[in-house]
């Protein structure tokens, strides 16, 4: 009599989850890289070739309509990226809330292997608990104070850099919103995230 077949079992990350997860204050950096994980982790999970190495990628560009239809400003959003960029998270937090707001997270494995986020808001920048001293991992106890800049596209971006969490940050401020393009990616590969994005019409139309 032979031995019984072993059973496996493949596990998928539900959409609900994620959204669970994501949606506690403060979460941000750990979303990504948790986003990253499951991403990786699913496809891990599930047969296929094994020359198939790519992550998985996400559809953005509901969330990239509904965020720009939302909008009192222009949403930025990717376009024409490089190959090898590909989409693992995307979440739009603050629609049809007029008392919250209105932020959209967009993050990508890079085609070095790294982490990269794209988080346009807003919510106030500035201050001990801002938008730009979360998002940068920059120490609520000290001057909130950009480490230089850098032109991408004629329009002038701060730099961030956390050697602790090994986080860089380019950060644009804009009248009515704040784009911060985050993460373990170089500042090299974050400059080619930063300067796919194209200002939207207000109200998404256009």
């Amino acid at each position: 009599m032979s031995a019984p077949t072993p059973r496996t079992e493949t596990r998928v990350v539900s959409e609900g989850f994620l959204k669970r997860y994501l949606a506690g204050p403060g979460q941000f950096w750990i979303a990504i890289v948790a986003c990253f994980a499951f991403a990786s982790a699913a496809f891990l999970l599930t047969p296929g070739d094994a020359d198939d190495a790519e992550p998985r990628t996400v559809e953005y560009s509901f969330d990239a309509k509904g965020f720009a239809r939302e909008a009192d400003f222009a949403a930025y959003v990717p376009e024409g990226l490089p190959a090898g960029w590909h989409a693992t998270a995307s979440r739009v937090t603050g629609l049809g809330e007029k008392d919250k707001d209105l932020t959209w997270h967009l993050g990508f494995a890079t085609p070095a292997g790294a982490h990269a986020a794209v988080v346009q808001s807003d919510e106030k920048p500035d201050g001990d608990k801002g938008f730009v001293r979360r998002m940068t991992n920059v120490p609520r106890s000290g001057p909130d104070q950009a480490t230089g800049t850098r032109d991408i596209g004629g329009i002038a971006w701060a730099e961030y850099f956390q050697k602790d969490k090994r986080q860089s940050s380019l950060v644009l401020r804009l009248p009515a919103s704040t784009v911060v393009v985050t993460g373990t990616a170089s500042f090299a590969e974050l400059a080619v995230l930063a300067g796919s994005l194209k200002a939207q019409p207000i109200g998404g139309e256009g």
